[in-house]
Protein backbone atom coordinates (compact mmCIF):
# COMPACT_ATOMS: atom_id res chain seq x y z
CA UNK A 1 0.00 0.00 0.00
CA UNK A 2 2.91 2.38 0.64
CA UNK A 3 4.09 2.01 -2.94
CA UNK A 4 0.58 2.79 -4.10
CA UNK A 5 0.46 5.97 -2.06
CA UNK A 6 3.90 7.07 -3.26
CA UNK A 7 2.94 6.44 -6.88
CA UNK A 8 -0.29 8.39 -6.45
CA UNK A 9 1.62 11.28 -4.94
CA UNK A 10 3.42 11.69 -8.28
CA UNK A 11 0.20 12.77 -9.99
CA UNK A 12 -2.50 14.78 -8.29
CA UNK A 13 -6.00 13.42 -7.87
CA UNK A 14 -7.13 16.35 -9.99
CA UNK A 15 -5.23 15.12 -13.02
CA UNK A 16 -6.57 11.60 -12.62
CA UNK A 17 -10.07 13.02 -12.14
CA UNK A 18 -9.68 14.88 -15.44
CA UNK A 19 -8.50 11.72 -17.16
CA UNK A 20 -11.45 9.57 -16.08
CA UNK A 21 -14.13 11.27 -18.25
CA UNK A 22 -11.86 11.08 -21.28
CA UNK A 23 -11.46 7.34 -20.75
CA UNK A 24 -15.22 6.92 -20.45
CA UNK A 25 -15.60 8.09 -24.04
CA UNK A 26 -12.49 6.42 -25.46
CA UNK A 27 -12.38 3.62 -27.94
CA UNK A 28 -11.07 0.71 -25.89
CA UNK A 29 -8.21 -0.46 -28.11
CA UNK A 30 -4.52 -0.45 -27.25
CA UNK A 31 -3.63 2.08 -29.96
CA UNK A 32 -6.44 4.44 -29.00
CA UNK A 33 -5.69 4.20 -25.27
CA UNK A 34 -2.01 4.80 -25.90
CA UNK A 35 -2.75 7.87 -28.04
CA UNK A 36 -5.26 9.23 -25.53
CA UNK A 37 -2.93 8.83 -22.54
CA UNK A 38 0.06 10.30 -24.36
CA UNK A 39 -2.01 13.24 -25.61
CA UNK A 40 -3.43 13.74 -22.12
CA UNK A 41 0.05 13.77 -20.57
CA UNK A 42 1.22 16.30 -23.14
CA UNK A 43 -1.82 18.52 -22.46
CA UNK A 44 -0.95 18.37 -18.76
CA UNK A 45 2.62 19.42 -19.62
CA UNK A 46 4.04 16.20 -18.23
CA UNK A 47 5.50 12.99 -19.54
CA UNK A 48 3.52 9.78 -19.80
CA UNK A 49 5.80 8.12 -17.27
CA UNK A 50 4.48 10.43 -14.57
CA UNK A 51 0.97 9.14 -15.30
CA UNK A 52 1.99 5.52 -15.74
CA UNK A 53 3.19 4.93 -12.17
CA UNK A 54 -0.03 5.98 -10.45
CA UNK A 55 -2.12 4.24 -13.11
CA UNK A 56 -0.20 1.01 -12.51
CA UNK A 57 -0.68 1.40 -8.77
CA UNK A 58 -4.41 2.02 -9.16
CA UNK A 59 -4.99 -0.75 -11.65
CA UNK A 60 -2.80 -3.47 -10.16
CA UNK A 61 -1.91 -2.35 -6.65
CA UNK A 62 1.79 -2.45 -7.46
CA UNK A 63 4.35 -0.20 -9.08
CA UNK A 64 5.80 -2.74 -11.53
CA UNK A 65 3.35 -4.27 -13.98
CA UNK A 66 2.95 -5.12 -17.62
CA UNK A 67 2.06 -2.27 -19.94
CA UNK A 68 -0.56 0.11 -18.56
CA UNK A 69 -2.41 -0.16 -21.86
CA UNK A 70 -2.45 -3.97 -21.72
CA UNK A 71 -3.68 -3.89 -18.12
CA UNK A 72 -6.49 -1.53 -19.08
CA UNK A 73 -7.52 -3.89 -21.88
CA UNK A 74 -7.42 -6.93 -19.59
CA UNK A 75 -9.39 -5.22 -16.83
CA UNK A 76 -11.82 -3.70 -19.32
CA UNK A 77 -13.39 -0.26 -19.42
CA UNK A 78 -15.79 -0.71 -16.48
CA UNK A 79 -13.24 -2.07 -14.01
CA UNK A 80 -10.56 0.42 -15.06
CA UNK A 81 -12.93 3.35 -14.62
CA UNK A 82 -14.25 1.98 -11.32
CA UNK A 83 -10.72 1.81 -9.91
CA UNK A 84 -9.93 5.34 -11.08
CA UNK A 85 -13.15 6.72 -9.65
CA UNK A 86 -12.66 4.96 -6.33
CA UNK A 87 -9.16 6.37 -6.00
CA UNK A 88 -10.09 9.92 -6.92
CA UNK A 89 -13.29 10.01 -4.91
Amino acid sequence: MRKLLRALANVSDGILSELTPQLQNASWSRDDLEALLNDFAEAQDTKFGKLAAPLRALLAGRAVTPSVFDMMLILGRDETLARLQEATG
